[in-house]
């Protein structure tokens, strides 16, 4: 299938093929925007008539931003557009993810959040995990949640391409976008506000899910080695996540623990995988060389086993 073969243009980028197409066909940008051209070879156009269903079967994950732009691509993890819908805002100097993110705090710009998007797609990227390391911006396949090309999806994504061809619309994406678009443009009261929810640190309690019970004892790590244990939670009530770690030597004893609120709300693997991150950093910082990591997360550690850097949690478990 030839919408396989783009895939792979798009996800080795290293190989030679690749480095020729990109070199002749769309040397300033990237496969999905190149344009068809002239003096054209069977296989570029083979391959350039599939890019709708690459298109409509991928997204980007965040993980700089800098590639992905804020209006026009596939960013936002709502499956019935994967857009950003709110009525764009011209005054955006950059249009980019990146220009949304705090490189100091390695958080989202929540001000500028709140002035260019509508209040529900605020809460929506709020809950957009970032890695400390902000690698580069990564795209995945929808399909499947290891983010892998998979042909029996592209073909369905095929097929339906050819059907809305023949009914002459559009069966991708929400089809109401219009609507809504023309909706908020109207001369309307005011929008409904959607409250905010109390500052995490003033409240009184956190109603966490019930910790998971483990019948295997802790075990020490063997000599000259130090041992990382990590946890996170993650509320039932809309309160943001939070994360704990320790770290203990041959002989059990603490070296240094510490737990945090985390700046959003997580479900529970996003939770795992930023508290994991955590606790490699915080070995990192100690320049402890030797580390085992431990987690009950059985999902997360099958994806860093089985180096599967393709699924929504690949940019934050790459540096695991």
């Amino acid at each position: 299938m030839l919408a396989k073969q783009a895939w792979r243009i798009l996800t080795n980028s290293s190989s030679l093929v690749v480095r020729v197409l990109k070199a002749r066909y769309f040397p300033t940008g990237n496969l999905l925007n190149a344009k068809l051209g002239s003096s054209l070879s069977y296989s570029w156009r083979s391959i350039h008539s599939n890019l709708e269903i690459i298109r409509c079967g991928t997204r980007w994950i965040v993980g700089n931003g800098k590639q992905i732009h804020i209006w026009e691509d596939r960013w936002l993890p709502t499956p019935s557009t994967y857009k950003a819908i709110s009525p764009q805002n011209h005054n955006t100097e950059f249009p980019m993810v990146s220009s949304l993110v705090d490189l100091d705090t390695k958080w989202w710009k929540t001000d500028v959040l709140r002035s260019t998007f509508l209040p529900f797609e605020v809460e929506i990227i709020l809950k957009i995990p970032l890695s400390h390391n902000l690698p580069e911006d990564k795209l995945i396949w929808v399909g499947n949640k290891k983010g892998e090309f998979a042909v029996k999806s592209a073909y369905h994504i095929a097929h339906n391409l050819i059907e809305s061809n023949e009914e002459g619309e559009s069966s991708f994406g929400d089809p109401c976008r219009m609507l809504w678009r023309n909706l908020w443009h109207l001369n309307l009261p005011a929008k409904l506000a959607i409250c905010t929810l109390e500052d995490f640190r003033k409240a009184t309690s956190l109603d966490l899910l019930p910790p998971r019970q483990s019948a295997t004892r802790w075990m020490t790590p063997p000599q000259g080695v130090f041992k990382i244990n990590v946890d996170g939670a993650t509320s039932d009530q809309g309160r943001n996540s939070s994360i704990g770690v320790i770290i203990r030597d041959c002989n059990g004893q603490v070296v240094v623990a510490f737990s945090k609120y985390s700046h959003g709300r997580f479900v529970a693997d996003q939770v795992e995988a930023l508290v994991m991150e955590q606790g490699i950093l915080l070995a990192q910082e100690l320049q402890l060389s030797c580390v085992i990591l431990e987690s009950d997360a059985l999902a997360v550690i099958q994806a860093i086993n089985d180096n599967t850097t393709g699924s929504d949690l690949g940019h934050i478990l790459q540096g695991v």
